[in-house]
C-alpha cells in the first residue's frame, strides 16, 4: 500500500535459483604490454537449487598511460576481445556475438578508451553460458592494449565486473530483457541471466533478468601495470 505514510520495505524477488558473481582468487598472471592479454578472470556460480544461464557482461575499464584497442564489430573468437572458458585448467574459447567499447555504459559503439579515460567493454555471446545447479563456472577475459608509456609503472589498466542498471527487470524474454521495445542493443544492462524456470527454456522464455539485486558485481578491481 503506497498511500500509507512512512511504509518502508525491502524489495523481495523469487527466483527458482540464482547466480553469484566473483572474481577468481587467481588472476592472471603477467604485466601490463602492447597486444591482446588476459585482464581479467572471473566466476559465476550456480545456487544448488538449479542451473543457472548467462549470455552478456560488462566490465568497467580504468586506463592510464595506455589505450584499449576498440572492440571488434564482429568479434567472433578471434577479434581482440576475448573470453575463454578455463573452468578446471581447460581453455575453451565462447563465441561473442557482439561487443562494444564505450564512454558509455549505453552506448553501441567501438571506441578505443584512451589513457586518463574510463570507458566500458561489454560482450554478448552468440548462445548462452549453462551452469549446472551446485557448480560453478570460470572465464578468462583478453583484451587488447597499445600506446604504452615508457618506463616501469607508467601504464595501468584497471578492470571490474560492472553493473550500470538499477530497476529490475525479470520474468520476460532475452531480448527484452536487452531492452523493453526488443529494438536497441547496447551496454546497457550490464548483465542478463536466466534461472531456466520456463518449462521449456530458450531465450524466447519468458524466464530472463537483468543484473539487479545479484550477489558480486560491482567487483573488486584488479590492475595491470608496465
Amino acid at each position: 500500500d503506497t498511500t500509507i505514510t512512512a511504509a518502508t520495505g525491502n524489495q523481495k524477488v523469487v527466483y527458482a535459483t540464482k547466480p553469484t558473481l566473483s572474481l577468481s582468487a587467481t588472476q592472471p598472471s603477467g604485466n601490463l604490454v602492447s597486444g591482446e592479454l588476459a585482464a581479467l578472470r572471473f566466476k559465476v556460480a550456480a545456487d544448488s537449487a538449479g542451473n543457472v544461464s548467462w549470455k552478456k557482461v560488462q566490465l568497467y575499464v580504468s586506463m592510464t598511460g595506455a589505450t584499449m584497442s576498440a572492440a571488434d564489430a564482429v568479434p567472433g573468437t578471434t577479434g581482440n576481445i576475448k573470453v575463454k572458458d578455463v573452468t578446471g585448467g581447460a581453455s575453451t574459447a565462447l563465441n561473442i556475438a557482439t561487443a562494444f567499447s564505450a564512454a558509455s555504459t549505453t552506448a553501441s559503439t567501438t571506441v578505443a578508451i584512451t589513457g586518463g579515460n574510463n570507458g566500458y567493454v561489454t560482450f554478448i555471446l552468440s548462445s548462452e553460458e549453462s551452469v549446472s545447479a551446485g557448480t560453478e563456472k570460470e572465464y578468462e577475459v583478453s583484451l587488447t592494449f597499445a600506446n604504452l608509456t615508457t618506463g616501469a609503472g607508467n601504464s595501468a589498466a584497471s578492470v571490474r565486473l560492472h553493473r550500470a542498471e538499477t530497476v529490475l527487470v525479470n520474468a520476460t524474454t532475452y531480448l527484452l530483457a536487452e531492452d523493453s521495445l526488443a529494438s536497441t542493443t547496447n551496454g546497457e544492462p550490464s548483465f542478463i541471466w536466466s534461472d531456466n524456470s520456463s518449462t521449456s527454456h530458450s531465450e524466447t522464455s519468458a524466464d530472463w533478468a537483468n543484473g539487479v539485486l545479484l550477489k558480486g558485481i560491482p567487483s573488486d578491481t584488479k590492475t595491470k601495470s608496465n
